[in-house]
């Protein structure tokens, strides 16, 4: 074979190695189109961590050039004071106060048992909210309503015909928000009550009665509201949406009530008989400009809704001011 038709034969097969790279690489570019992110979620307080060290990192926090150095909380202090309002007021009341920054708590027979009422309702929102985490259910399947599912009292599904249906998380999200007693049911029904009794039992709420006798302490709730912000203990998003569902609620005339407008109360209230509660956690700006955050439970019975109320106010307004002014003074620059 001459030189001329080996240079010949080289060149062509260069050129269908380039022709073939050219070709995959339009096919790539058509089997992989470039795709736009998905919008991002709504902006909420960041949610608890799992452990007490990284409980204190308040993430979505803004960082703040702050010459004011923050004492910390007087927990003893405020169980005094906390103290003091229950005597004087009718009833008996359990008040649970922790404070993730220190992992210190404040407390008045947390571990004497009241009756849930609607609070209550948290070991089922846990419950399914867990599941749909390990991926055993899907928060968008469906569950109808059913002639037995019907409840009275708070609740809007109550009007809707036997067959109306709504997905696990809008019934869940109608459950907290709402305190919907129908939606309760259909997710009672719908999870079982042996599986919902289990995850309360495993987050180590066992002084709780799930479903009937209804009975849980002050303590029990404080883990659960803890277990709902911690994002490893379904996702961050999930803990976002269950505490999205406890913000905003239909009644917010307890621990939300006396705190300025711009405080942020993610909870779940309850009312039954001579029982009144609410708990939740309270989103606020600390004295050195930074995001923080506590949790404050507080159940009563023996005492008229009105009594009630009026000390759960004196108790929640108590706590803020104990975290929001815990003596700051200001440091050399």
């Amino acid at each position: 074979m001459s030189l001329f038709a080996i240079v010949a034969l080289v060149a062509l097969a260069i050129g269908a190695a380039l022709l073939s790279l050219t070709a995959s690489r339009e096919i790539e570019s058509v089997s992989r189109p470039a795709v736009s992110p998905p919008p991002a979620p709504p902006k909420v307080p960041s949610p608890e961590t799992s452990s007490p060290e990284t409980a204190s990192q308040e993430t979505d926090s803004p960082e703040v050039a702050s010459t004011v150095e923050v004492a910390p909380v007087a927990m003893a202090d405020l169980e005094g004071r906390l103290r003091q309002i229950a005597s004087r007021h009718a009833g008996f009341y359990g008040v649970a106060v922790f404070d993730p920054a220190s992992g210190k708590t404040a407390t008045l027979n947390a571990d004497e048992t009241f009756t849930a009422a609607s609070i209550g309702k948290l070991p089922a929102l846990i419950a399914l909210y867990r599941f749909a985490a390990r991926g055993q259910v899907d928060l968008e399947d469906s569950v109808s309503i059913q002639q037995s599912d019907y409840q009275t009292g708070t609740g809007i599904l109550q009007l809707q015909p036997v067959g109306y249906t709504v997905t696990l998380r809008r019934c869940a999200f109608l459950m907290i928000n709402e305190s919907d007693n129908t939606a309760w049911e259909m997710l009672h029904r719908y999870l079982g009550r042996d599986d919902i009794e289990a995850e309360t039992y495993a987050i180590g709420a066992r002084s709780t009665g799930y479903w009937i006798p209804n009975t849980t302490t002050p303590n029990d709730v404080l883990l659960m509201l803890r277990k709902i912000s911690a994002p490893s203990f379904t996702t961050g998003e999930m803990s976002s949406e269950m505490l999205a569902a406890m913000t905003d609620t239909v009644n917010e005339d307890r621990i939300p009530q006396p705190l300025p407008s711009d405080v942020r109360v993610a909870h779940k209230f309850g009312s039954y008989g001579d029982s009144f509660g609410d708990a939740g956690i309270v989103f606020h700006e600390a004295p050195d400009g930074a995001g923080k955050r506590y949790f404050l439970v507080v159940l009563s019975e023996g005492a008229g809704e009105g009594e009630a109320r009026d000390t759960m106010r004196e108790m929640s307004l108590a706590t803020y001011e104990a975290f929001t002014e815990p003596g700051a003074r200001t440091t050399q620059q």
